[in-house]
């Protein structure tokens, strides 16, 4: 424990994560009432936009308002619709151009999404915002018991060679132990169970549908939690359907608890002690907005989220690519502000192999990323899998076959891997871009 703490100090003092110094604050927040919390965003928005007005380099876009027009604007929602929407490709090409010298880079963070919607993309991002971030998950753990150094059992993607060093080293200063959603074999699952059984974690977290695949495991195992008191299992990433969240709340003999954000913001609503899906409104604000693009309540629409405590490129009227309903609805809990629900994210699928495994499709996201911008996935057969990908300006006459060995190694050899070069990825009738469809039935033993 003392070797893990000093690992985690160390490099929070070099990166200035330095969360401890915002969790009272972060607490008090909560307990606003409805116009302090709006004066709170308010001040924020402001300060953020006099950074963007003295380094221009601070934002992902140049069309901001000029001073003297936001200055007089009191209600941070007014404020907003002075900005302009942010893409994900606009993030994406932005910092393609960011020149850092290396002595800086040693306070940020180099984050970068899997890929979820087709289109990964990568940016920095300060030790300050990482910092609030952490302070801001720690704060909303605490609501369910769930202490910081506490132990966690980790439900997520897994990684090879040197990044799952990284990864192994992150799990120990976290204090986590991991099962790689790309392992799904009894093995892995017998073996993951004797770890959880040894270490007893406070908490599981991660993927609802990898959860919900462990835990129908166990039962055809006749296996239990029931030596392992759990304060509650958080799933984060996907949308998890009502029956599956009673499956694992029955399982588990504990609450299931909801999480939603993304890498880019951290967390943006996080479920209370009543089962409401809080909007963090410490660090973020969204908005809901219906098909011409005006802010709605009560109503479903694309959600925009707006980072509030970022000094550097701060993700300002963000398009997730979700859509959900803000409520502005009390909660016995006590906390102030608007509550999320979400309605359309991405839900994760399995790919099946002729030998008869079970892998998650995030193994795509993981992997397809040089020489290609964009990528839809599609199984049609257990022994045949359709790549369409728009190539990004770093493809070349190796790319194809570097996947297609890349895949046989990493999938199955027994898989025909036709890849596609295209123009564009179609995107679902809800605006949202997949990346990845199984049409050979449901997977499920």
């Amino acid at each position: 424990m003392m070797l893990r703490n000093s690992l985690y100090h160390i490099i929070s003092f070099i990166k200035g994560y330095r969360e401890y110094r915002y969790h009272n604050d972060i607490n008090k927040i909560f307990f606003m009432t409805h116009d302090e919390i709006l004066n709170y965003q308010s001040d924020k928005l402001k300060l953020l936009l006099s950074e963007i007005h003295k380094n221009k380099y601070y934002y992902f876009n140049d069309k901001i308002p000029s001073y003297d027009n936001y200055q007089e604007i009191e209600d941070p929602y007014s404020l907003l619709e002075l900005l302009p929407l942010l893409e994900k490709e606009v993030v994406r090409d932005s910092h393609k151009k960011i020149q850092i010298p290396l002595w800086q880079k040693m306070k940020f963070d180099w984050r970068s999404t899997s890929g979820s919607t087709g289109l990964p993309c990568g940016f920095y991002k300060s030790g300050a915002s990482v910092g609030y971030m952490q302070a801001l998950q720690n704060c909303a753990f605490l609501w369910h018991g769930i202490q910081a150094e506490d132990l966690q059992a980790y439900f997520w993607g897994g990684r090879d060679g040197i990044s799952g060093k990284l990864a192994a080293l992150k799990d120990f200063m976290k204090n986590r132990i991991r099962l790689s959603a790309f392992d799904l074999s009894r093995e892995a699952f017998l073996g993951f169970y004797e770890k959880i059984f040894k270490a007893k974690p406070s908490y599981l977290y991660g993927y609802p549908s990898l959860i919900i695949e462990f835990i129908r495991f166990l039962k055809k195992e006749r296996l239990t939690f029931q030596k392992i008191p759990l304060k509650a299992v958080i799933g984060t990433g996907e949308y998890i359907f009502p029956h599956e969240r009673n499956e694992i709340e029955d399982f588990c003999n504990t609450v299931m608890v909801s999480e939603y954000g993304c890498t880019e913001i951290g967390l943006i609503s996080f479920s209370c002690e009543f089962g409401n899906n809080h909007v963090l409104s410490p660090n973020v604000m969204v908005e809901i907005h219906d098909q011409k693009g005006c802010r709605v309540i009560n109503e479903i629409g694309d959600v925009v989220v707006t980072e509030l405590n970022s000094n550097f490129f701060p993700f300002l009227r963000y398009k997730i690519g979700d859509r959900g309903k803000v409520r502005e609805n009390f909660c016995d809990c006590g906390r102030v502000g608007p509550i999320l629900d979400i309605f359309e994210s991405r839900k994760d699928s399995y790919v099946l192999t002729p030998e008869g495994k079970k892998i998650y499709d995030a193994i795509f996201a993981y992997n397809l990323k040089d020489g290609i911008e964009k990528f839809f996935v599609v199984q049609d057969a257990v022994d045949h899998i359709l790549i369409e990908i728009v190539p990004s300006q770093s493809f070349n006459e190796k790319t194809i076959p570097f996947y297609v060995d890349k895949f046989n190694n990493i999938l199955s050899c027994n898989i025909s891997y036709d890849f596609k070069v295209v123009n564009s990825i179609s995107r679902k009738p809800s605006g949202k871009m997949s990346y990845f469809t199984s049409e050979i039935g449901d997977v499920d033993d």
